[in-house]
């Protein structure tokens, strides 16, 4: 888990305690451990795409304050399997 964390902290520049959340969303949604995390966008906000160990693909969409907004599965514009709702 230390290492999934680290990945989002580095690829997406952002605060310990949003990759830890990042994480924890995640692991509740059933994504494994990350292999790996890259930047796609940093424009009004961020959006990483990670790989797990199971070979899925997910990307990430933060908002400008650096919390995860959004989670699809396999492409940027795929299945969106986590928003929040307020």
């Amino acid at each position: 888990m230390e290492q999934s964390v680290r990945l989002i902290r580095e690829a997406g520049n952002l605060a310990a305690d949003s990759a830890q959340g990042s994480i924890e969303t995640l692991v509740s949604l059933g994504v494994g451990p990350l292999e790996s995390a890259e930047l796609v966008s940093d424009n009004n906000g961020v959006v990483l795409q990670v790989l797990d160990n199971k070979g899925n693909t997910y990307y990430l969409g933060y908002g400008s304050f650096g919390y995860l907004e959004l989670v699809r599965k396999d492409a940027l514009d795929g299945e969106i399997i986590y928003a929040p709702t307020d």
